[in-house]
């Protein structure tokens, strides 16, 4: 039983060191620094458009989605109208942004392009009353 331990704790060792070596690898390294400014509170999920080289960013906090120029190092423009963006897709395919919005549990579309709704942005219908009631 003791050889069996022995070979395990070599082996975790043995990957624990592997992994680690790895990870310096791979570590991330800060590229650009791009200014937000008016920008406050939390920001939170990212979506890439590579192609166009932008970053679309969440911010919570002001109930946008940032358009960031990654080419220039700067905003290009701001979503606006959003209640807590909670989730940003860019589809590449379709040119299109779609903005998932905490409040009223809405999913937004947008054109990339020109940013204008897609589809998403009309008001809520009022549910009529039943008469009988």
């Amino acid at each position: 039983m003791k050889p069996f331990l022995l070979r395990s704790a070599f082996l975790v060792a043995f990957c624990v060191c592997m992994t680690v070596a790895r990870a310096e690898e791979g570590t991330f390294q800060l590229k650009q620094t791009i200014p937000l400014p008016g920008v406050e509170g939390r920001i939170d999920h990212f979506a890439l458009d590579a192609a166009g080289e932008r970053l679309f960013v969440c911010a919570l906090g002001n109930n946008t989605v940032e358009v960031l120029d990654l080419r220039r190092g700067e905003r290009t423009y701001s979503v606006t109208g959003l209640g807590s963006p909670q989730g940003v897709a860019y589809i590449p395919e379709l040119d299109r942004l779609f903005i998932a919005n905490d409040k009223g549990g809405i999913c937004k579309i947008y054109d990339a392009k020109s940013f204008q709704p897609v589809w998403g942005n009309r008001p809520q219908r009022r549910r009529r009353q039943c008469p009988l009631r």
